[in-house]
């Protein structure tokens, strides 16, 4: 017997359609936090000339260099989760709505014959005094 993916990477009780497991678009926003913070210690690097190789950072890893690194695991981070969501529910991911239940929706308004009516105006009320 073959497992899927999901079967070895999710708990037990969420190897189903309803379980609604969001880890890799957690890891996919993880990446991107990543990606946002090493932007703006760039900036700040920038701002105050930390980002060239002749810093006063010299000892060791630079300023610049420890921020790549951080840009790399941010790139990595982002691109795996999408991977990864996309590999777990077999190139479902990211979807809102099965669209089972958008064509279930739409012909039960057009069997009914009635016109669809518009939604009440909100009207406001004056001001009190």
């Amino acid at each position: 017997m073959g497992m899927s993916c999901g079967e070895v990477c999710c708990p037990e009780d969420c190897n189903d359609e309803q379980c609604g497991c969001k880890c890799g678009e957690s890891i996919m926003f993880l990446g991107m936090f990543f990606l946002a913070a090493a932007s703006a210690f760039w900036g700040v690097g920038e701002l105050f000339g930390w980002n060239g190789a002749d810093t006063h950072f010299q000892q060791g890893m630079t300023y610049h260099s420890f921020n790549m690194f951080w840009f790399y695991l941010g790139g990595l981070t982002t691109v795996f989760g999408i991977l990864y969501a996309f590999v777990i529910r077999g190139g479902k991911a990211f979807g809102r709505e099965p669209e089972d239940a958008v064509d279930e929706s739409a012909s039960k308004e057009g069997e009914a014959g009635a016109p669809q009516q518009a939604p009440t105006p909100y009207i406001m009320l004056a001001a009190e005094p």
